[in-house]
């Protein structure tokens, strides 16, 4: 008799908890709930980065934060294995960029224009579920510009650049960010390029300028120009999605 071979509850992995907010953009404050049912379980959590943990700060109710914060949380459980961190980023703006006139070019492509350039900044956080709602901007071209004219000079130190990655399909972060003022480089970041499929997630990506004075940026965005080999797309133009440029 061919023998069964069964799983002892402490080989069972839980689901990682659910991390729900209104939006990831707020100005002043937002709540972030968690969830997660199950009887005898906990969800711990962080607030700073750092690695969650069974002696980590259990959740209890909605917890409601007033600066950008990066939320791990964990589900334990005293019988079974704990669960993989689930993370959430909410990002604290400012209004720095009202007033200001966004020029795009390229246009979107027509399957995912958005709200055109308004799109940019109207801290409206776009889902996973791209093809629904006017929040993203899908571009399939080596490089996007995007021209922001401000209505009067900012202090500005860092460009942030709210994207999304989905490789089944065919979106991945771009390979390189540059910021231009008057024609001169004043910072750039690059990406690493992954090596396998990931799972699908929304990025916010920082580049720190020279803090000085801006009448005007030019935010040049370089797309995966070639898909790597191990995807079935090989060899042809990523896609590149953004929904939100940020300044600080």
């Amino acid at each position: 008799m061919e023998k069964i071979s069964y799983l002892s509850s402490e080989e069972m992995t839980m689901a990682a908890p659910l991390l729900e907010c209104e939006n990831l953009f707020f100005t002043d404050s937002v709540e972030v709930a968690m969830r997660f049912s199950l009887s005898d379980s906990s969800i711990n959590y962080t607030l700073d980065g750092s690695e969650v943990s069974s002696t980590s700060k259990t959740y209890e109710k909605p917890i409601r934060l007033h600066k950008t914060t990066v939320v791990k949380a964990k589900n334990f459980h005293p019988e079974f294995q704990s669960s993989s961190a689930a993370n959430l980023k909410v990002v604290k703006t400012n209004r720095k960029l009202l007033g200001s006139k966004i020029i795009v070019n390229p246009e979107p492509n027509e399957r995912y224009q958005g709200c055109g350039a308004s799109s940019l900044n109207d801290f409206t956080k776009g889902t996973t579920a791209f093809a629904n709602g006017n929040a993203w901007l899908g571009f399939q071209t080596d490089s996007i510009q995007i021209a922001v004219d401000f209505s009067e000079g900012k202090n500005i130190s860092k460009v942030t650049v709210s994207s999304f990655a989905n490789h089944g399909a065919w979106i991945f972060l771009p390979k390189e960010i540059k910021v231009f003022s008057a024609g001169q480089e004043v910072g750039a970041v690059g990406l690493q390029e992954p090596l396998e499929a990931a799972t699908a997630k929304l990025e916010f990506i920082d580049i720190p300028i020279t803090e000085n004075r801006y009448n005007n940026l030019n935010i040049v965005v370089y797309a995966v120009n070639e898909i790597p080999k191990w995807h079935q797309g090989k060899g042809t133009v990523a896609w590149f999605f953004t929904d939100e440029i940020l300044v600080e």
